[in-house]
């Protein structure tokens, strides 16, 4: 099976950890990326050994089913409106934007399309976070009226 191919939407400091994961998974390649600043998605592209850089979406020249956002929380909607308009999926660095609106903006988006939409929600799988649900499944802490 080919591994799904992924252009990085952002240089900053999580990009470098969706990098590092990837590497680490069998299914997945990071092909390209793409930055505001062209020298920079040039250098980033060089330094992490991915064969395409440029500032937009429709300027990357390899082929590739979807991105991964690592820009700035309120740039996630303009982000994924790009990639559905070119029929990328999208895997989006939480919270999935800033407003309600947008988010409603980017399920649209995707669903028109029939393109996937995901949200990076690292600590899902925790341990702790499993045994808590764990716990609230088998009504162990009885009835719940608040959490933080």
């Amino acid at each position: 099976m080919q591994p799904v191919r992924f252009v990085l939407v952002g240089t900053g400091n999580i990009a470098g950890t969706y990098v590092n994961a990837t590497a680490n998974v069998a299914g997945a390649e990071i092909v390209g990326v793409v930055s505001r600043d062209a020298g920079r998605a040039a250098a980033y592209a060089a330094e992490n050994s991915l064969g395409a850089s440029g500032t937009a979406l429709d300027t990357i020249e390899t082929d590739y089913e979807a991105v991964m956002l690592a820009t700035p929380n309120g740039l996630h909607c303009r982000d994924t409106l790009a990639a559905a308009a070119l029929g990328k999926h999208v895997l989006t660095e939480k919270p999935l934007d800033v407003t309600i609106a947008k988010m409603d903006e980017m399920i649209a988006a995707c669903r028109k399309a029939d393109i996937r939409l995901g949200v990076a929600l690292q600590r899902r799988m925790s341990p702790a976070n499993i045994a808590m649900k764990k716990l609230l499944d088998s009504g162990a802490l009885g009835k719940l009226y608040a959490a933080d």
